[in-house]
C-alpha cells in the first residue's frame, strides 16, 4: 500500500530546524513525519512534543516496518540505517567467513599474543573476536529506502569531503538535495540520478529583520546587554583521540574572554547526550551553555557578534549567514588523512592554534573593531559563499523544496 504523502524521517530532535521551514509551506494533509523511535526516550520524546505542539501528523518507524506501508516519497539525510529485514547471500557469506576467521586463525594469534604485536602495526584489532560478535546476517540499509517508492538525500551541511555523498547513498537514494553549486556538483560526478539545488531552508529567515532573536537570547541566557556575544560551536569530531578533546583543549583559554563578551558554548547535541557532564565541566569555566538540540540556528547566526567553530558544518551555516567567523585548530589536524572541506577553510578565514596562544592574541588581532581584518574576511567570505553556495536564490529555499516535492508526488 502506497501512502499519498511526503514522509520526512527525523532522526534526533536536531533535524527538526534542517525541516521546519519545510513544513510551514506545507498543508497538514501534505506530510507526515516519521519518527524514529528506536532512538533514545529523550530524543523521541522531544521530537514528539514538537509533533504535537504543531498538530503535524506522524507514523513511528518501527510501525511502518511492521505494516509493510511505503510512502511515495521519503525525505532524509542518510545517517541512519537498520537491519534489513531480507536475506542477502552477500551478508550471509561475509558473516560466517567472519566467523569462522575469528574462530580459528583469529583465536590462534589472540592466545598466542601475536595479536597484539600486529594491533600495534595495524591500529586495529586483527583477531575479530569481538567484531565478529558485531556482524549480522542481514545488511544495513537505510529506513527511507525501506519505507518509500522513491526517497530523497536532504543535505545535512557543507562539511563535504571527496566521495560526498559516499557509494551507500548514491546507490540506496533516488534524488538528491544540494545546498549550493559545489555539493551539486561534486554529486552530479557520481551519478546520473537526479540533483536539484534548494539553498539552505534553514535560513530562510536570516535577513528578516522584524525577528528578535538576540532579545531572545538575552533573556533565555540572562546576558549582559554591555558585552558583545560569542557563539562557540564545537563540532562533534570523531576523528581526535578524545571525544571532547576540542573542547576541554580550549576552554580555559576561551573563559578568559568572559570579562568582555557573553560566550556561549553549543557542543554538539550527540556530545552532551553521551557526556552529560561535559555541561557541568563548561559550567565550571563560566560559560552559558546551550543544550536546546532542537534550536532554531537561525537565531544564533542572526543574534551573535562572532562565531567560533573548529570543524563541521558550523563553518558553512557562518559562512552562509555572512557571520564574523573565528576558527579554532586541534593538534592532530595536521596528522589526518582525507581532509575535507572544513579543513581547507584554514586558507582563508581567521584561525589559531592553541600552542601559539597569546592570551590577548585573539581579542587584540579580531576584537576590537579592527577594521583592517575584517575586511579583509569579509571581501573572503563573500568569494567563499559565491563558490560554494553559488547566486543567491531569488525563491526561499523552503519554497523550493515543497515545490519540487509536489512534482515529484504527483510523478510518482
Amino acid at each position: 500500500m502506497l501512502i499519498n504523502r511526503i514522509g520526512f524521517f527525523l532522526i534526533d530532535p536536531r533535524q527538526i530546524d534542517y525541516y521546519n521551514n519545510i513544513f510551514k509551506n506545507l498543508e497538514r494533509d501534505e506530510f507526515e513525519i516519521i519518527v524514529n523511535d528506536l532512538a533514545s526516550s529523550n530524543e523521541k520524546n522531544e521530537i514528539l512534543k514538537y509533533i504535537s505542539d504543531y498538530g503535524y501528523n506522524f507514523k513511528n518507524l518501527s510501525d511502518l516496518l511492521r505494516s509493510k506501508q511505503k510512502y511515495k516519497i521519503v525525505v532524509g539525510t542518510g545517517n541512519f540505517t537498520i537491519r534489513s529485514q531480507e536475506r542477502n547471500l552477500f551478508s550471509d557469506i561475509k558473516y560466517f567467513s567472519i566467523r569462522l576467521y575469528s574462530r580459528s586463525i583469529g583465536l590462534l594469534l589472540d592466545r598466542s599474543r601475536v595479536s597484539k604485536l600486529l594491533l600495534r602495526y595495524f591500529k586495529r584489532p586483527v583477531a575479530l573476536g569481538e567484531s565478529a560478535k558485531k556482524v549480522h546476517y542481514r545488511r544495513e540499509i537505510y529506513p527511507e529506502k525501506a519505507v518509500s517508492k522513491k526517497c530523497v538525500c536532504f543535505p545535512r551541511g557543507m562539511d563535504i569531503s571527496e566521495d560526498h555523498p559516499g557509494t551507500s547513498r548514491t546507490e540506496s537514494f533516488d534524488y538528491f538535495f544540494c545546498h549550493g553549486e559545489l555539493d551539486y556538483t561534486t554529486i552530479s560526478k557520481k551519478t546520473n540520478k537526479p540533483a536539484f539545488i534548494i539553498g539552505y531552508p534553514r535560513y530562510d529567515d536570516i535577513f528578516d529583520v522584524s525577528n528578535n532573536f538576540y532579545n531572545e537570547l538575552v533573556d533565555e541566557f540572562q546576558l549582559d546587554r554591555k558585552k558583545e556575544l560569542i557563539y562557540w560551536m564545537p563540532s562533534r569530531v570523531d576523528w581526535q583521540e578524545k571525544p571532547d578533546g576540542n573542547i576541554l583543549l580550549w576552554a580555559p583559554e576561551l573563559s578568559k574572554l568572559q570579562e568582555r563578551y557573553n560566550i556561549i558554548c553549543r557542543p554538539h547535541p550527540h556530545r552532551t547526550r553521551d557526556n552529560p557532564l561535559l555541561v557541568q565541566k563548561l559550567k565550571e569555566y563560566g560559560f552559558f551553555v546551550d543544550i536546546k538540540s532542537s534550536r532554531n540556528l537561525t537565531q544564533i547566526y542572526s543574534a551573535s557578534d562572532y562565531i567560533f567553530a573548529d570543524y563541521g558544518g558550523s563553518i558553512f551555516s557562518a559562512i552562509y549567514c555572512g557571520c564574523k567567523l573565528v576558527l579554532l585548530n586541534l593538534p592532530e589536524q595536521n596528522k589526518y588523512v582525507g581532509k575535507g572541506l572544513d579543513f581547507v577553510m584554514r586558507d582563508y578565514l581567521p584561525n589559531f592554534n592553541l600552542l601559539d596562544y597569546d592570551n590577548n592574541k585573539i581579542s587584540t588581532t579580531l576584537f576590537h573593531n579592527n577594521c583592517q581584518i575584517w575586511n579583509r574576511h569579509d571581501v573572503e567570505q563573500k568569494k567563499l559563499r559565491e563558490y560554494i553556495f553559488g547566486c543567491s536564490l531569488k525563491t526561499p529555499g523552503s519554497i523550493i523544496v515543497c515545490n519540487k516535492l509536489r512534482e515529484l508526488l504527483m510523478d510518482n
